[in-house]
């Protein structure tokens, strides 16, 4: 397992929106990540995330939320529930997100 890969799962294990498929804390602080990290310097911590993957991680979960809104207000759109030019406002703003984290990884 590559250290991203830890990373990411423990990530994910703590940011589950349901709270049933969270991790306890307890739970967390027995995770590969924390025990076997649990001596590292919070400088040395910050500079491992500069240099990871977790960039390419966020931008791969905000792709697939926007294929996921987009064919959420696209149903909208054909139901006639919302005007075309009202689904591309938060689909705008996803894009943007997106295009932030392309800089902040154009910036390594």
């Amino acid at each position: 397992i590559d250290m991203d890969d830890v990373v990411i799962d423990f990530m994910t294990k703590c940011l589950q929106k349901n709270e049933d498929d969270r991790m306890s804390a307890d739970a967390l602080l027995k995770h590969e990540f924390i025990t076997t990290h649990e001596t590292m310097k919070c400088e040395d911590f910050t500079a491992y995330v500069k240099t990871s993957n977790m960039g390419s991680f966020k931008r791969e979960k905000y792709k697939n939320e926007l294929i996921s809104m987009r064919q959420s207000l696209s149903h909208l759109v054909s139901n006639q529930k919302i005007q075309l030019d009202e689904m591309q406002i938060p689909l705008q703003e996803i894009e943007n997100i997106l295009k932030l984290t392309d800089d902040d990884d154009d910036d390594r």
